[in-house]
């Protein structure tokens, strides 16, 4: 008896320390999303293109923040994001998915970037009347040194690409991360078209419940079209004997398949006296290399009548992967061709084709390269593989000319040729 006594004690005592532990690992445990973590570096180190670039220990260092419960989930996210950056692939990144009301929470602007610097292209209703200033300062800081504090959290592959960021949303943690708020807010100078500099502090706004204006000029011009004709499309102008084919995202059009693509652009060359074809990839962020596919087939079927034509195509910073590999089948159909713009947002060497799955636990999206870019004709022009694809002509895009209706690009294009 007296022995089942102690047993029955000792069998109490250890069930108390049990609950004990367990309470215990439940208030200092490891947090679920840890195990996302571990994910993320398996997947970069094992399945990635870019494996043999992984770099383990910012990973162990971040590993053991959480554990001694030194850093939450939104900061852990943040730090990947930026051991991310660091390696300048523009197909490794990190998103968190937009749940709380810090994740719909942005600067009230949006900006394009153009020769003499950024100019406000979309903004909330209430700061319309800022359409078209120039942004000269964000928190008291010169743009450019703004821009290197986010582009810590932002994948790019080159300063080219680097100075287009700011055309993207600046949300509350990129803002926060970077240091760009003060007291929640964002302030920045301003200067009109007139000269006059505004410095001002601005409230982040919540783009569920927020209407948006855009820069809108009375003239036609390039950026309005680009916006309004979806993935590609063919714009005629007969008094510059060019045919211009905007061409915006690799991706099939459902309603416009590439065939009557093609197809339309062969019979507008028949219609007037036409010397110059110009396809425009300076927006094309990338997509379906399938699409890419289907061109090839097209172009040699049509090869012999569009050799008879000047070929240019405009790139800029914010042309990436696919948008690169029809640069590339550009430049193996067609010899001559003359390149424009300015200078790729991907490198020549570059890990691409994204493979992205949701990690439920840290609410993010993750996306890692699997393959190694090959472009043969790309990268025979090249001295510098981690460099972008160079313009043969450089040509910087213009404020006033898209105010008026004019494309300093297709300008340059038509002088080139005339």
């Amino acid at each position: 008896m007296k022995r089942l006594r102690i047993i029955a004690v000792v069998s109490m005592v250890l069930s108390i320390m049990a609950a004990s532990c367990k309470k215990q690992e439940e208030e200092v445990g490891t947090p679920d999303w840890y195990y996302d973590v571990l994910r993320i570096q398996s997947d970069m180190s094992s399945y990635s293109s870019m494996r043999f670039l992984y770099d383990p220990a910012p990973f162990e260092e971040l590993k053991q923040d959480i554990l001694d419960g030194k850093v939450d989930r939104m900061e852990a996210i943040y730090r990947i994001k930026k051991i991310q950056s660091g390696y300048h692939v523009a197909h490794l990144g990190l998103n968190a998915k937009q749940e709380e009301k810090e994740d719909y929470l942005a600067a009230p602007f949006a900006a394009l970037l153009f020769g003499d610097g950024y100019h406000i292209s979309t903004a909330a209703k209430k700061y319309s009347k800022y359409l078209g200033w120039k942004i000269t300062e964000i928190n008291g800081l010169p743009v450019k040194e703004a821009l290197d504090k986010l582009s810590q959290y932002m994948p790019y592959e080159t300063e080219s690409g680097k100075n287009y960021l700011l055309e993207y949303p600046l949300y509350y943690y990129h803002l926060k991360f970077a240091g760009l708020l003060n007291h929640d807010k964002i302030s920045f100078t301003l200067q009109s078209p007139d000269g006059t500099v505004v410095k001002k502090a601005f409230k982040l706004i919540d783009t569920r419940k927020t209407k948006f204006e855009r820069l809108a000029p009375e003239a036609d011009n390039v950026w309005n079209y680009m916006r309004d004709h979806g993935y590609y499309s063919v714009k005629a102008v007969p008094e510059k004997k060019t045919v211009y084919i905007p061409f915006n995202k690799t991706e099939f059009e459902e309603n416009y398949p590439l065939s009557q693509l093609v197809s339309d652009m062969m019979n507008e060359l028949h219609t007037n006296s036409y010397d110059t074809i110009v396809f425009d990839v300076r927006y094309n962020p990338g997509g379906n290399g399938y699409v890419i596919d289907e061109f090839r087939k097209l172009f040699k079927e049509n090869l012999d009548e569009l050799l008879k034509y000047n070929i240019a195509v405009i790139i800029t910073g914010r042309t990436y992967s696919a948008g690169c590999w029809f640069l590339n089948l550009c430049m193996e159909l067609f010899p001559d061709v003359k390149i424009f713009g300015g200078e790729t947002g991907e490198s020549v060497f570059n890990y691409t084709n994204g493979f992205n799955y949701e990690l439920t636990k840290l609410n993010c999206i993750f996306i890692f390269p699997i393959w190694e870019d090959n472009l043969e004709q790309i990268k025979t022009r090249s001295d510098d593989p981690y460099r972008g694809t160079m313009p043969d002509i450089e040509v910087q895009e213009n404020f006033d000319d898209l105010i008026n209706g004019e494309d300093s690009i297709y300008n340059a294009i038509y002088d080139y040729f005339n």
